[in-house]
């Protein structure tokens, strides 16, 4: 992190630049694209740098085990061996998966749960380590469990604001329909946050680009164009 322009620096190439230097601490963003445009990777590669700068992290994983998030980030990544190291002095914590069975295995007259304890299992799972920089992963998740209703509403606008309560700078995952940029919707949730950024699959020229855009990040000046990555085994670099 940065103290004197408080932001914090993603160590990701090319990344900094295009957001003026960083993610603005104790912002709360939201990250959102189609399948297989590397939200989790990403994330998780921003927490990783961060907790390599000594800043406590977390992963919040809603979707799928902790296990098998780890093992995804080191297929991935071969070439950052140590995030093993990371996790084991309490740099990085990555949990979640029990938030996420006892959502699915709600009833309609449960739905309590959804709401409440969930946004308490999040803290909790923060306070662990005591992190000041977290991701939860995914929204999406929340969409299939409990529909895009206002309960929906209600558990995502608690979550952002216990986070901000919380003092903590938190990355928001959530899935979009479309794959290209021409056809993208905004996810109605997007008010509720200080920042919104978009990961495209692009065709151009007889193959495909992954490509990413800041459509806000708000108290911080930011490139608005397109820009083309590549997810490598050393990590995700921009063009």
């Amino acid at each position: 992190m940065d103290r004197k322009s408080n932001v914090i620096t993603t160590g990701i190439a090319g990344f900094d630049s295009i957001i003026n230097g960083g993610i603005p601490a104790k912002s709360q963003l939201l990250l959102a694209g189609g399948p297989g445009t590397g939200k989790t990777s990403l994330s998780l590669q921003v927490l990783y740098n961060a907790a390599n700068n000594k800043m406590p992290c977390a992963f919040i994983t809603l979707d799928e085990s902790a296990e098998s998030v780890l093992r995804n980030f080191k297929s991935t990544f071969p070439s950052l061996k140590d995030i093993d190291v990371l996790i084991q002095k309490n740099m990085l914590i990555i949990d979640g998966q029990d938030s996420a069975a006892k959502i699915s295995a709600n009833t309609e007259s449960e739905t309590n749960y959804s709401l409440g304890n969930l946004v308490s299992d999040v803290e909790a799972i923060i306070k662990t380590i005591d992190a000041e920089f977290a991701v939860v992963d995914s929204l999406s998740f929340l969409k299939l469990m409990v529909g895009t209703g206002i309960l929906y509403s209600k558990i995502v606008c608690s979550l952002v604001s216990n986070l901000r309560r919380l003092g903590v700078t938190s990355i928001l995952t959530t899935d979009i329909p479309y794959y290209s940029r021409e056809k993208i919707k905004f996810p109605q949730e997007i008010l509720l946050f200080d920042g919104l950024i978009e990961l495209y699959h692009l065709n151009g020229e007889g193959k495909e680009e992954l490509a990413m855009e800041v459509i806000k990040l708000r108290g911080q000046n930011h490139d608005r164009k397109l820009y083309s990555y590549e997810i490598t085994d050393s990590g995700i670099r921009f063009k």
